[in-house]
């Protein structure tokens, strides 16, 4: 307040510039006063510019607010300290992380102490908490984050409540395990993420009514409107796997919503797009490129968020008492950061990073079954394991799993005279197994529709945090999944008896411990090995990811074997690996 008034001086005094307003909508030519890493003035006043106040030319700029992604994920493969230096560069000031992976690498106690280490890097960080088993009745997870759990994690001064719900389902017919953890998040004051796809009328209601905060699953501007219609506040996403914002952008260009309760998120950036073009700068460019006004795009990023997440006293704007993450860009058409402020300083200018990250010792935390799982185990996954024609003996056809796109799945059921890895490969499918390293169990399945031929692919960042191996040779996939445990996780291709490829992820076998330029480095070679191998889907990370996601319809493979999850039918079921 005495720096306000003129009577101290401020450490930093900003010049010239034009502040963008996220509160009025105005854009005001306006110098702004910095003290302690908070905004103390705004005006003409230079009454507050003392000797050791260090003086900042702004002339030709627009000074706009740090950027807060209100839905991010940090672990995309790339680990969080890596994420964080690849977006603050951008001008994302604050982020609030939905990890569910990292959530899960680490043990529940760990995990407290993760969540503070990424609290004290440069970027703001606040993080959210699993509520929910991801699918019990599938054999999927165990309830790690207890309502004990919960509770120790919500009394975090870094965490902002729950994160994104998906088992809407089991929220709207009255579970009572996962109400109980919403009703103690809200009874805080914490905010609770919906994740509500597919979620209609009734059901969306009562989704509303059971403590859903928001929700970044509308695909279409309706859906949009219909959640926002209820009293969510709502996400716009524009993502790697689903980049769906010139749909939802019609929600202002055509609907002309008022968007006070309207946030945008890329929700989960590749490391190829993060690096190529950007984070939340790159969604706000492309919302004013389909025709959104720039304040308005702002808002969504800035004030929207902060206000959702009850800390709009505290970051969002440019005005007194927040703190200074502060953007200077030139056009206000085209926001590019040409500067950027956190807590007042400099970390930022012209895409370099000026300041340095605490080294991420908190990975060393995650325990990683792949390094550790006895060597007799992994010297007994044989050819056999993955052989669909044992399933046949007493069956006419096989329930496939269709690849409608990337992540989803639809059922068809095949008959074939002949089920060898040759005869597969000839009618299209390719072979799948889940390795439950705990149950010493195998589920087999078979996929339809990816275009590749792939001798051997396991990889250890499937959502049901087991080993999975996809391939169209029994040997190939039994050579790739013991070399894969080799490396302590990760991602390996095998061909003709040899190794084509690996990445490792020696952190709990999710994610890596290089920087995003060291990681894309290493992914680019695997994207044009699948692409050379007729790999026709999107995103390989999230096809991956997703084919033991479920969650997501409809055909998935899970420790209980092949299911249905429009019915909860095993349709497949898991077989002993028979070792000791």
């Amino acid at each position: 307040m005495a720096v306000a008034r003129g009577l101290e001086s401020a450490d930093t005094y900003i010049t010239g510039g034009r502040v963008v307003n996220v509160y009025s909508g105005e854009v005001i030519p306006q110098n702004v006063a910095i003290w302690g890493g908070r905004i103390a003035y705004l005006g003409s006043s230079e009454k507050m510019v003392g000797p050791r106040t260090e003086v900042m030319e702004a002339d030709g700029f627009y000074l706009v607010p740090g950027f807060i992604d209100p839905h991010a994920h940090l672990d995309i493969l790339y680990n969080p300290t890596a994420y964080g230096e690849s977006v603050l560069a951008t001008g994302t000031t604050t982020v609030f992380n939905n990890s569910w992976d990292l959530s899960r690498t680490f043990t529940a106690e760990d995990y407290r102490t993760v969540v503070k280490a990424l609290a004290e890097m440069p970027l703001r960080v606040v993080s959210g908490i699993p509520a929910e088993m991801l699918a019990p009745e599938f054999g999927e997870d165990i309830d790690l984050y207890t309502q004990e759990n919960v509770e120790k994690f919500l009394a975090l001064e870094e965490s902002f409540g729950l994160a994104e719900i998906g088992a809407w389902k089991r929220l709207v017919e009255g579970d009572l395990t996962l109400l109980r953890k919403i009703e103690y998040a809200l009874s805080l004051g914490k905010t609770v993420e919906g994740h509500t796809a597919g979620c209609k009328d009734g059901d969306l209601n009562a989704a509303v009514a059971g403590g859903l905060c928001s929700c970044h699953e509308a695909i279409t501007a309706q859906e949009a409107l219909d959640r926002l219609r209820l009293g969510f506040w709502v996400l716009l996403r524009n993502s790697s796997l689903r980049p769906d914002l010139p749909a939802l952008a019609k929600l202002v260009t055509e609907y002309h919503a008022d968007c006070a309760r309207v946030m945008l998120t890329p929700d989960g950036w590749a490391s190829a797009e993060l690096l190529k073009k950007g984070y939340v700068d790159h969604t706000v460019r492309e919302a004013i490129r389909l025709g959104v006004p720039p304040i308005t795009a702002i808002q969504m990023v800035t004030r929207n968020p902060a206000t959702y997440h009850g800390l709009d006293r505290e970051i969002g704007g440019i005005a007194p008492g927040r703190y200074a993450d502060i953007v200077f860009v030139r056009d206000l058409e085209e926001p590019r950061p040409e500067v950027v402020l956190a807590d007042g300083k400099k970390v930022a200018q012209n895409g370099q990073l000026l300041v340095e990250f605490p080294e991420p010792t908190y990975l060393r935390l995650a325990p990683n079954k792949y390094l550790t799982t006895p060597r007799s185990f992994v010297d007994q996954i044989l050819p056999e394991l993955f052989d669909i024609a044992p399933f046949m003996r007493d069956r006419e056809s096989f329930p496939v799993m269709n690849m409608v796109n990337t992540v989803i799945s639809m059922r068809e059921d095949v008959f074939l005279s002949d089920w060898s890895p040759t005869a597969l490969l000839d009618a299209g499918l390719t072979m799948i197994a889940l390795i439950d390293v705990e149950k010493r169990s195998v589920s087999n399945g078979l996929i339809k529709g990816i275009g590749a031929k792939i001798g051997g692919l396991a990889f250890s960042m499937s959502s049901a945090d087991q080993p999975t191996v996809i391939g169209n040779s029994c040997a190939d996939m039994a050579m790739a999944c013991r070399r894969m445990f080799d490396i302590g996780g990760g991602i390996v291709v095998a061909e003709e008896g040899h190794i084509e490829y690996e990445l490792p992820l020696t952190v709990g076998g999710k994610l890596s411990s290089d920087s995003t330029q060291e990681l894309w480095n290493k992914l680019e070679p695997f994207f044009r090995l699948l692409a050379d191998k007729g790999y026709r889907l999107g995103e390989p990370y999230y096809f991956l990811n997703f084919l033991t996601l479920s969650v997501v319809p409809r055909i998935k493979t899970t420790p209980l074997g092949i299911v249905d999850v429009w019915t909860g039918e095993v349709l497949v079921p898991a077989r002993p690996m028979c070792v000791h």
